[in-house]
């Protein structure tokens, strides 16, 4: 979760208990996503933090741990 917010531009700003705040700037604003600590994220909780980070299930399939690192 971490490694594709971040792929994403998201950057780790805070964090609370058990959950993680992301913040991602840019011209068109500020996007924040709260995400929870845990190995493995419930269906509909994903849905939420893509909801919230303005981001589509079709371009989170595409942000790969690997992307960062292809020339």
């Amino acid at each position: 979760m971490k490694r594709r917010l971040e792929a994403a531009g998201f950057l780790e700003t805070s964090h609370k208990g058990s959950h993680v705040k992301f913040v991602r700037r840019d011209e068109s604003g500020v996007d924040i996503a709260i995400v929870p600590k845990k190995p493995e994220i419930p269906v509909g909780t994903l849905r939420s933090i893509l909801n919230q980070a303005h981001i589509d299930p079709e371009e989170w399939e595409g942000l790969c741990v690997w992307t960062r690192f292809t020339l």
